[in-house]
């Protein structure tokens, strides 16, 4: 029973599966209400997932009918050395949870976190304090999305500015360190609104556009926090293995600047 003051419950040690929530209210004179369930229908349920390995994929990218972005993650950390395919995976879908709490206790049940996103609005904005708060107590987060808040002091960002950029296979972005691997595409890839970063005073340049690239913004495109273990790339990360490099860029952040 919970006191009439109560606003929430938390549920804990739940069994892995699927579960509904029941909930009935007693007035002070003692009448009930109708008992009430969550979900409240009676063919929908709670998957309970117990967590596997120190890795979580945080796939918000809901447009990707087809999953290819998140299969080709998969095969990377499958045979990836130091993950060896132990990694789970949330799918955000449309909304994040209600409460920030609820985010920042899935994220911690792990070390590390992929979170992705593409076209759609990221929901790693909204849940800026979740993350920062995962990030402040030792969790390691890289984070690949095209839109960009600083509002929030989150990424290590100075100022950011772009607009349309037509980007060839043959023109990778370079990193900045010469044991990094070149990122490219696949195909001729366009922006709409492709966003060039400057670094904080918190920040480190990891990737900047390749000099042949028609582009007179700021050429960082991957940043890392010096402070925190945090890792954000302004590209779509999954539209990058043109050169087959991206499980050694994978390799080097959770691998190597994780660790």
């Amino acid at each position: 029973a919970l006191p009439g003051t109560a606003t929430s419950v938390g549920l804990s040690e739940l069994e892995p599966g699927f579960h509904r929530f029941f909930l009935k209210i007693v007035d002070i004179a003692g009448a009930a209400s109708t008992t009430l369930s969550f979900p409240d229908t009676s063919d929908r349920y709670w998957e309970v997932v117990a967590p596997y390995g120190n890795l979580l994929i945080i796939d918000d990218y809901s447009l990707d009918a087809n999953n290819e972005h998140l299969n080709l993650y998969k095969s990377i950390f499958d045979t990836l050395e130091g993950i060896d395919g132990e990694y789970s995976v949330w799918e955000v879908g449309s909304n994040l949870p209600y409460a920030m709490s609820d985010v920042l206790a899935t994220m911690n049940y792990f070390d590390e976190v992929l979170w992705y996103s593409y076209f759609q609005l990221s929901h790693y904005i909204e849940a800026a304090s979740a993350i920062t708060s995962y990030l402040e107590n030792d969790g390691a987060m890289l984070i690949s999305a095209l839109q960009i808040d600083t509002s929030n002091g989150l990424l290590p960002i100075a100022e950011f500015e772009g607009g349309l950029a037509r980007i060839m296979p043959n023109q990778p972005f370079m990193p900045v360190q010469e044991d990094w691997p070149e990122l490219g595409f696949m195909t001729i890839f366009s922006f709409g609104n492709m966003q060039g970063l400057t670094a904080a005073e918190n920040g480190e340049i990891l990737y900047n556009i390749n000099e042949d690239v028609i582009w007179d913004y700021p050429e960082g495109f991957c940043i890392r926090r010096t402070d925190l273990d945090l890792v954000y790339i302004s590209a779509p990360l999954g539209e990058l293995n043109g050169l087959g490099t991206l499980p050694e860029y994978l390799r080097k952040v959770f691998i190597e600047l994780f660790e």
